[in-house]
């Protein structure tokens, strides 16, 4: 990608981060779909660490329940969540990963580390370890980042 502006307007970050999340999912799409994930739909299966609710999973991806709800219901008939009746109000679901949407998760994450080590590879160490740690100070400003998913890779 070419350079872009020296003072890294707040729209270049934008820019170039979509890009960047773009590029991954796209190199990850083959490890992803033969397990009836893409990018949002493994997205939603870690956000379930943070929220095990349809209406709860829409509000934190700032996407229309009835979109949510197709996804969810796409991942429970692929078997990576399940739902259960809230013991306390019965006329709500919770959600949560099933062993095989545990598995995928890992395998996903561990396929998004590969291409974005691989990434920064290609790149001098230190404008790497730049980015690693411009990561963490992002972290620093934002409100409730989601917890890391954990990785036994």
């Amino acid at each position: 990608m070419k350079k872009i502006q020296d003072e890294n307007t707040g729209w270049d970050m934008i820019r170039v981060v979509w890009t960047f999340l773009t590029v991954v999912f796209d190199e990850v799409d083959g490890v992803l779909e033969p397990m009836g994930l893409h990018q949002k739909r493994i997205v939603l299966l870690a956000l379930l660490d943070v929220v095990d609710t349809p209406a709860g999973l829409a509000d934190v991806m700032r996407a229309p329940s009835p979109t949510v709800s197709h996804m969810l219901k796409d991942l429970e008939d692929s078997g990576l969540i399940e739902r259960r009746v809230d013991q306390l109000d019965r006329r709500r679901f919770r959600l949560s990963r099933t062993e095989q949407g545990e598995e995928a998760l890992r395998i996903g994450v561990e396929a998004i580390n590969q291409v974005v080590d691989s990434r920064l590879l290609g790149i001098e160490k230190d404008r790497a370890d730049l980015i690693r740690s411009g990561v963490g100070a992002l972290a620093e400003i934002l409100p409730d980042v989601p917890p890391q998913v954990s990785c036994e890779c």
